[in-house]
């Protein structure tokens, strides 16, 4: 398979101190070379801990017939009566201190706006109370709550006016 292996006992090989040199200048740089290939990965860089993510703001509106100070009030609906005075609760989650939250409320059949709120919020969570109430019964059709922060949209609800009685 290999042909004949002759096997010469007892040879020393004898090199010159140019033909070392020689050898060492072909091999350095291999050498080198491989090395830098082996080198172990940078560490992964360190956490900073001191920066807190930044989180996102969320924004839920709901409408209520009684004025409840909860997200879980039993009255929440879209159809109210014109005569009631219709609740917007507005919780807002990671809201940055000096946000402005606006409701505006409109009269969809017209688009016409028919009246503002505003509140100014703290950092955090933040519970704000919208109403909206007429002396005058309401006009029978479909109304709107459109949210704002900072004067960006951020939820709408639409809900419903009927003569209930």
């Amino acid at each position: 398979m290999f042909g004949d292996v002759v096997v010469v006992p007892n040879v020393t090989i004898s090199l010159t101190e140019t033909t070392m040199k020689r050898i060492l200048l072909i091999i350095s740089p291999i050498l080198l070379f491989a090395a830098c290939k082996k080198s172990a990965p940078p560490p992964p860089a360190e956490k900073d801990t001191a920066t807190v993510a930044t989180q996102v703001l969320t924004v839920r509106t709901i409408l209520t017939v009684s004025r409840d100070t909860t997200m879980n009030a039993l009255d929440t609906t879209h159809s109210f009566d014109i005569r009631d005075t219709i609740h917007g609760i507005i919780e807002t989650r990671n809201a940055t201190n000096g946000m402005t939250l606006a409701g505006r409320w409109f009269y969809v059949k017209t688009g016409q706006k028919i009246a503002d709120n505003a509140a100014r919020l703290s950092t955090g969570t933040n519970m704000s109370h919208f109403d909206l109430m007429n002396a005058a019964p309401w006009p029978v059709g479909q109304y709107k709550l459109l949210v704002l922060i900072d004067s960006v949209p951020k939820d709408s609800v639409i809900f419903a006016i009927e003569n209930k009685r």
